[in-house]
């Protein structure tokens, strides 16, 4: 995927390059996540999903993580109570608001076949919502 990006005030516009090596699929998910690289690994906190993949996902939480981090995450899929646990490595965090951070994270030995069921389920919600 291509995408724009520049500089609005020039009008100078350059081509950005996705480097992604699977789709990203909007969703819209819970999750609860542990911090296991803080002292405090055994706080359980929660965030919601905004996009994932088959090697990743964007979430909202908030509380800032930094690159590095490593965290526990427990996804549940919509319309059910199934929840797959994943286990994850910020790789960047962008603060949008007071108390709320962009995360971007890279799942560390996805198993595909757990993520295959999340996108599944995303596609199933998403096919038919009103």
């Amino acid at each position: 995927m291509d995408e724009l990006s520049g500089d609005k005030r020039s009008g100078s516009r350059k081509k950005v390059s996705d480097k992604r090596m699977f789709a990203r699929f909007t969703a819209e998910l819970s999750l609860k996540y542990s911090n296991y690289s803080s002292l405090d690994s055994t706080r359980e906190n929660s965030g919601k999903v905004l996009n994932v993949s088959a090697q990743g996902l964007g979430m909202f939480t908030s509380e800032h993580l930094g690159p590095g981090c490593n965290l526990d995450i427990l996804l549940k899929l919509p319309d059910t109570d199934k929840e797959i646990r994943v286990k994850g490595k910020v790789i960047w965090a962008k603060k949008v608001d007071e108390n709320k951070y962009n995360v971007g994270v890279s799942l560390v030995n996805p198993e595909l076949m757990g993520m295959s069921v999340v996108l599944r389920a995303i596609d199933i919600h998403t096919s038919y919502r009103c």
